[in-house]
């Protein structure tokens, strides 16, 4: 028999855990969500995305809060809690350092994002494909942070081939940053300190609930942080083993109402 579960905080990522690749939210997956709401849990986004990356369908659903760019900006109930970015004078260190190693490179903020390409005939990481796929889609542009005065940013990602010079990036970026290896040519660096895990620290410590009672579910390598923090990590049925194998339960793809099954089976919803 299903436990009971009283109220709880469940932390979602988004892409492949309630939104595919094209944009499209399963409808088990927002029923999942608004039964959850309905019986007093708090539903909280946990995702990489920045501010400004987040489909106008998302907020359709109903979230409680919002954390985003890797725990550096946290909303709960339409009250910004925290908003972190890496100041203009390590901005123009790690923009030189990319253009130095040969990087392609994506800069993310609560109101923009910007790209800067080293080589233009080669292709970009697929996530980040996708991340300028959604922009266009919004009819959002994506420009070059080339003559901005003092330009900033809050996380950058990178998209490498053999000609980058990946291993220098890295080593003399490390004291900024916190390196995410998405795979597929791409890394992700939220500012030294955050992760999705510090995300769901600071949330649970604000509300005063205990981690250990918290849910969180997800299917990538950045999602790992989230789901070693929380006393029951839920994991997509699609996610990589080695993600997979640090859940207390898998379930079912997206695609396959795997959002739906992962809140029954944990006794979150009826």
């Amino acid at each position: 028999m299903r436990k009971e579960v009283f109220m709880s905080i469940i932390f979602f990522d988004i892409d492949g855990t309630i939104m595919d690749a094209n944009g499209d939210i399963p409808s088990s997956a927002i029923l999942a969500i608004r039964l959850l709401r309905s019986r007093g849990h708090l539903c909280i986004i946990n995702t990489g995305r920045p501010y400004i990356d987040l489909d106008p369908s998302l907020f359709d659903i109903g979230f409680d809060g919002l954390i985003c760019t890797c725990g550096q900006h946290i909303i709960f109930h339409d009250k910004e809690l925290l908003c972190d970015g890496f100041s203009p004078t390590a901005s123009a260190f790690l923009m030189e350092l990319g253009r130095k190693c040969r990087m392609d490179m994506y800069y993310e903020s609560k109101t923009g994002v910007w790209l800067e390409r080293y080589d233009t005939q080669r292709e970009l990481a697929p996530e980040l494909l996708l991340s300028l796929s959604r922009f266009v889609r919004r009819g959002i542009s994506v420009t070059s942070p080339q003559g901005i005065p003092g330009f900033h940013f809050d996380k950058l990602c990178i998209s490498y081939t053999q000609d980058s010079l990946l291993s220098e990036f890295l080593t003399d970026a490390a004291p900024y940053c916190e390196p995410i290896d998405r795979g597929g040519g791409m890394y992700e660096l939220p500012k030294k300190g955050y992760s999705k895990g510090t995300g769901c620290r600071f949330m649970a410590n604000a509300l005063h609930i205990p981690l250990e009672d918290c849910f969180a579910i997800g299917d990538s390598t950045n999602d790992v942080s989230m789901l070693e923090c929380v006393g029951h990590p839920l994991v997509m049925g699609t996610a990589p083993r080695s993600v997979q194998q640090i859940a207390e339960y898998v379930t079912n793809a997206l695609a396959a109402d795997g959002l739906y099954h992962a809140m029954w089976h944990t006794g979150l919803i009826s």
